[in-house]
């Protein structure tokens, strides 16, 4: 089995039903394209990118697996992404693009929805 297919399973895995990982690319896109902080995009898009590579490389994928962690656990390399922090930081900037408080309390409600929406009650157990 390639170890990059099996890096694809990891991660489909990893998001399940969810949006996080979508919500993640999304926001990183929106961070390169619709920001002017440079310190703040490289450093979010730069390491994301960088991570992707290694994660799913044949090689590194395969180092990784065989001698660092097993394949069974290779999808907590994901915890490693900044996922929280992107999301966050992109909804920050993304409210912050609106000059009126009615607009920016209604995008902040709508990201909130959208948030809430695209994951898995963890005391339901139905993720």
């Amino acid at each position: 089995m390639s170890y990059t297919y099996t890096a694809l399973e990891k991660l489909k895995d990893y998001n399940g039903k969810g949006w996080h990982v979508a919500l993640f690319v999304l926001a990183l896109v929106f961070l390169w394209l619709g920001t002017k902080e440079k310190e703040h995009k490289k450093l979010f898009t730069g390491y994301s990118i960088l991570f992707a590579i290694l994660y799913f490389c044949p090689v590194t994928a395969k180092i990784i697996m065989k001698y660092c962690v097993e394949e069974q656990v290779y999808w907590r390399m994901l915890w490693l992404l900044p996922i929280p922090l992107v999301l966050a930081y992109a909804g920050v900037q993304l409210i912050q693009k609106f000059s009126k408080k009615t607009a920016k309390a209604g995008v902040f409600l709508l990201l909130a929805v959208v948030l809430i929406a695209g994951g898995n009650n963890m005391y339901l157990g139905t993720g």
